[in-house]
């Protein structure tokens, strides 16, 4: 029997994984150990080069990336842990998950079995890891995240509070990481385990694709009644990462346990991992292929957990519009015995009285964000829009509020009801404010859930050209949009293809859409072939029509070009604006108006200062005080800008270039104009004459614009 059976889960992490198994190799042990490499389907020669630079590992690979939990349990299961209550005899005393991007000092192991032997109640156990910059990874030690400790975490008060044992309790930063402590949960970058903790818990939970698996393995493991412990005893490790550990977070699952949610921290190229789907399946032992099984079941099991959040956090922004309403309503009630906005009543009647109002506020108000969406807002709306949406919204419910009194309550039980306008101006303000900042914070909220991985809409895009591609990296840059990129459709399969594109695998043909959206539960389908004729995009979206799928576009060159387009008629026949005047009558003649009076005010207050900058322009060096320069105006009209003189009057004698950092070109007082932009402040002639405006795009040179409108689409809309 092996003391150590070390499970180090690979994909393309490759020089990564050498230097891993460089330092485990090179590390002193008095323990017996067995070290065996899964490897996930890289197609980096991960698995080639354990084969040629380490042939005393033993190499597990798998036709696929099944993930985290399933690449770690085949090794696992190599080693002879097949499940609860299923240990085999020989397998090792202790088993240990190594990521493959730490680097494990040379008394490592012996220290966490040393550790492990003189403390038989611990289950699970971990050491003290550092990043690169010798900083704490803070993973290492975690508390489980109940839903307060989550709550506390996502408004930063972990941050503010780390030495607080409820408010620090997301990292358990209040613990000392250099002493011997017992925490909630221990990293699966170096997890170890007894073999008693895997044969009364068993395997990895095949349920995730990747992150928060070893949360939940170290929940169940205490469950039963096991610790998890922290060692210092020496071990520090160091972890080499592609990306920002410290910064990266990892999705929120809801279980069907005691604890709701559990996040966890993402671990430098883990990231990498989640490129495809899992699927079920097992491995033999030694160096075994992996056969893939049926994909359906982690879908489905996903589909569901998205489906849960989605109605949890719905259910959260209808309680926080209630609360915000209510705790407006009882700051409005005590404002209007304390603020002297307003004439203070002699004897304020009992909040009791204003109940049936507030009942009515409530059932008024949410009924107009429900009715007029505000329930099911876009993905990216912007707060502005936001902000201006709710502010209608409390005004029109609250005036519909006063009048629904006069109708609903006289005569009945709740008449009268005084309803003074102090209290309805006290509610109308303290609502708008309150409701803005509930949906702010439920909107922080949500984006953080979605960077790590919860309310993901899994989804298809259809295309395979530039524009696909383009969408796929847009949407892998931005995790906050909230989807889960499932794969690519190739629309036309008569072209050749490859196996992945960009990272992203390309999951079928056009045909294969219906079981594709069936099998992953696809939420969302993008359809991003601008040259698709109309039959064939008429087609795409026919087979995309099933459940709840909500299927986008991408528009054709026409509309893309055309910008906002606007409906019209004339008559009775609809015509499409696909480019309009964007200011004209009173708006031109108002904002013409303005830079008259603004250049004209400026000149005359700036005007002192623009003489002694002339001067000290003429003292410092030869030439004139002030540089014209054509540039492109409106419609593309060149005409002559004005700048004070920054650089030397020979400055493009060699021909015309871009500034750059340090110019020798540019004057001492050129310099400090540059900085503080003081060198534009005789445009305010250009403003006067009608060729420029206060608010409006830089002109550039006509040299450039040749340039930037060939490069650039829409370009010349700005002229």
């Amino acid at each position: 029997m092996y003391d150590l059976g070390v499970v180090i889960l690979n994909w393309n992490t490759r020089d990564l994984l050498r230097r891993c198994l460089q330092t485990v190799i090179e590390s002193h042990s008095e323990f017996s150990r067995r070290v065996i490499v899964v490897d996930n389907a890289s197609s980096d020669d991960s698995a080639a080069m354990v084969r040629s630079e380490f042939p005393q590992i033993e190499l597990i690979t798998n036709e696929s990336n099944i993930g985290y939990p399933a690449g770690n349990n085949v090794g696992l299961r190599a080693l002879g842990y097949e499940g609860k209550g299923k240990v085999q005899a020989n397998a090792p005393r202790y088993a240990l998950l190594l990521n493959p991007d730490t680097e494990v000092p040379p008394n490592a192991f012996d220290d966490m079995i040393a550790f492990m032997d003189a403390h038989p109640d611990v289950g699970i156990a971990g050491p003290k890891i550092v990043l690169p910059d010798g900083t704490l990874d803070k993973a290492c030690k975690r508390g489980f995240p109940t839903p307060m400790v989550s709550i506390y975490h996502f408004m930063g008060l972990s941050k503010l509070f780390p030495h607080h044992r409820e408010f620090g309790r997301y990292n358990m930063t209040f613990i000392d990481p250099d002493q011997e402590a017992e925490v909630d949960s221990v990293v699966g970058a170096y997890m170890q385990l007894r073999r008693e903790a895997i044969a009364d818990t068993g395997l990895l939970d095949e349920a995730f694709f990747m992150y928060a698996e070893d949360i939940d393995w170290a929940y169940r493991i205490k469950k039963r009644r096991m610790e998890s412990g922290v060692s210092s005893a020496g071990a520090d490790n160091t972890r080499e990462t592609r990306s920002q550990p410290a910064k990266q977070k990892s999705p929120v699952r809801v279980l069907a346990r005691d604890v709701d949610l559990l996040p966890e921290t993402l671990r430098g190229n883990d990231a990498e991992m989640a490129a495809q789907p899992d699927h079920d399946g097992a491995a033999d032992q030694g160096r075994a292929e992996y056969v893939d099984g049926n994909p359906s079941t982690r879908s489905n099991v996903t589909g569901n957990r998205i489906s849960r959040t989605k109605k949890a956090l719905d259910a959260l922004l209808v309680f926080t519009d209630i609360a915000a309403l209510i705790l407006a309503f009882l700051l409005a009630y005590a404002a209007r015995q304390t603020l002297p906005l307003f004439s203070i009543p002699q004897n304020q009647p009992d909040f009791s009285i204003y109940i049936p109002t507030l009942m009515l506020q409530l059932i008024t108000i949410s009924g107009l964000f429900y009715f007029s969406r505000m329930y099911h807002q876009p993905r990216a709306i912007s707060r502005i829009d936001m902000t201006r949406n709710i502010i209608g919204m409390v005004t029109i419910g609250s005036l519909m509020v006063m009048g629904f009194q006069e109708l609903i309550f006289k005569n009945s039980l709740a008449d009268p009801i005084d309803y003074p306008r102090s209290m309805f101006f006290y509610v109308l303000a303290f609502s708008i404010v309150l409701v803005t900042a509930g949906r702010l914070l439920n909107r922080a909220l949500v984006r953080q859930l979605r960077i790590r991985g919860i309310e993901r809409d899994p989804l298809l895009i259809v295309g395979m050209g530039k524009i696909a591609r383009d969408l796929a990296r847009k949407i892998k840059n931005s995790p906050d949009l909230g989807f889960e990129i499932i794969g690519i459709v190739n629309p036309r399969p008569q072209t050749t293809i490859k196996d992945r594109i960009n990272g992203i695998p390309v999951v079928g043909n056009a045909a294969d859409l219906p079981q594709l959206l069936d099998t992953y539960r696809v939420q969302q389908v993008i359809i991003a072939i601008p040259d698709a004729q109309r039959g064939e995009i008429v087609e795409l979206i026919t087979l995309c029509q099933r459940g709840r799928v909500d299927i986008k576009v991408y528009p054709d060159m026409f509309a893309y070009i055309a910008g906002d387009m606007t409906m019209g008629e004339l008559g009775d026949v609809p015509l499409i604006t696909v480019r309009d005047i964007a200011l004209r009558g009173w708006k031109l003649s108002l904002k013409r108006g303005l830079d008259v009076f603004g250049s004209s005010l400026g000149m005359v207050f700036l005007s002192p200062f623009l003489l002694l900058t002339a001067i000290a322009i003429k003292l410092e060096s030869k030439g004139p005080a002030f540089y014209t320069q054509e540039r492109m105006g409106l419609d593309g009209r060149p005409f002559q800008m004005i700048k004070f003189r920054s650089m030397r009057q020979d400055a493009e004698s060699s021909g015309i270039g871009w500034t750059v950092e340090n110019d020798p070109r540019v004057t001492r007082i050129g310099r400090f104009m540059r900085k503080t932009s003081w060198d534009e402040m005789p445009q305010l002639i250009n403003v006067l004459l009608g060729e420029m405006s206060l608010v409006g795009p830089r002109p550039e040179r006509p040299f450039y614009v040749q340039q930037f409108r060939s490069q650039i689409p829409r370009y010349m809309e700005r002229h």
